[in-house]
């Protein structure tokens, strides 16, 4: 059988990643095989490798291998698909259903039984490989003028269903938001941010960074405000500048902040946690003042993880209308590219790193 290459670490071996030959995948009925030209590089790659998520190899197998932020042209198509053919631009969600009530009906995101693997993260293989084989229901496909940035359709996707369902359960009143606050400038944050502000909502990043960072200045231009946790230490202190804040998100990762914006939810606010924090020292916590916050206001606080491909369809959509009204913007959001063989170099973050590529193949 022809062999490929591709990126992979040892769950078992802490810290381990390399790029190996593997088995080129043979493609049968109702199947498509994508030839990767792009692999998002992110924080929960790095928790893979160091064993800090609860992963593991697929059966059989004392490897994964990595990447879960996709980009492909569809290189061969199987009997009895439709709707793809060869050369077509693909993205492909995350995680695979375990057959549970919420999986059966679709929603691969919402599992009830905890039983599902996700590519690159947990039972199954990921995308950093020369070819993949998928199946039709779990590949969307982009236009062709979003090749330069559609490796960003995965962690839109995630806030696409974040915010979607924030306002889903604000049905429970009249609501109007006005403003929105962001915790974290790294690509979820500031996709976020973006998502907000295209939806007119007078929207806020907080982060430790700058105000003089080439990232800062970057999403002020496209209307997003800064504050600098250099200028306002505490979220507390920060949440009484507003009038209220109507929605928030928190994508830090950090636990502190994670705390400190459940003991700041407005009357009648929502907060969303789209961040896993990891492991942490104990952190004080006003749980009496959280609930009569929360009871007394009307609060929500609630948590969201993966994207399902509704998701993802709405994500190519809005990726689509931010080309139109900041042009060349969500490409700067890719700071570097990085060819497949030199892999190891996407994996150490820079400072002034947003998103970074591994180019698995060129477009030639």
């Amino acid at each position: 059988m022809p062999e490929m290459r591709a990126v992979v670490t040892y769950p078992k071996q802490q810290g381990k990643v390399e790029m190996i030959e593997v088995e080129r995948p043979a493609i049968g009925a109702g199947e498509v095989l994508i030839r990767m030209r792009d692999v998002g590089i992110d924080g929960t790659d790095t928790e893979v490798i160091e064993a800090a998520h609860g992963g593991g190899a697929p059966e059989g197998d004392d490897y994964l291998i990595l990447g879960h932020e996709s980009l492909g042209q569809v290189a061969e198509v199987g009997d009895g698909v439709s709707g793809l053919k060869q050369g077509d631009w693909v993205v492909s969600t995350v995680r695979r259903p375990d057959g549970c009530p919420n999986c059966r009906r679709g929603e691969y995101d919402m599992c009830l039984w905890g039983d599902y693997t996700e590519r690159g993260i947990k039972g199954a293989h990921g995308y950093l490989a020369e070819y993949v084989k998928e199946q039709p229901q779990f590949i969307v496909p982009i236009p062709e003028a979003l090749r330069p940035v559609g490796a960003l359709v995965e962690p839109l996707s995630i806030n696409e269903k974040a915010i979607t369902q924030a306002w889903d359960i604000q049905r429970r009143m009249h609501w109007k938001p006005r403003t929105a606050l962001v915790f974290g400038l790294g690509t979820i944050g500031i996709l976020a941010a973006m998502l907000l502000r295209h939806r007119g909502l007078d929207t806020y990043i907080y982060s430790r960074e700058s105000a003089r960072t080439k990232t800062v200045k970057m999403v002020r231009e496209i209307g997003i405000n800064y504050v600098g946790a250099d200028d306002v230490p505490r979220v507390a202190d920060l949440a009484r500048q507003f009038d209220r804040v109507d929605f928030m998100l928190e994508a830090t990762g950090a636990a502190e902040v994670a705390a400190e914006a459940m003991q700041t939810v407005q009357p009648n606010g929502v907060l969303c946690l789209l961040s896993v924090t990891g492991k942490a020292k104990r952190l004080p916590l006003d749980v009496a003042a959280i609930n009569q916050r929360l009871v007394l206001g009307n609060g929500v606080i609630f948590g969201s993880v993966n994207s399902s491909p509704v998701h993802f369809r709405r994500a190519v959509r809005d990726l689509q209308s931010f080309n139109e009204k900041w042009p060349g913007f969500a490409e700067r959001l890719i700071t570097r590219r990085v060819p497949f063989e030199k892999f190891d170099r996407a994996l150490k973050q820079r400072p002034s790193d947003i998103k970074v590529l591994i180019q698995v193949s060129t477009d030639a």
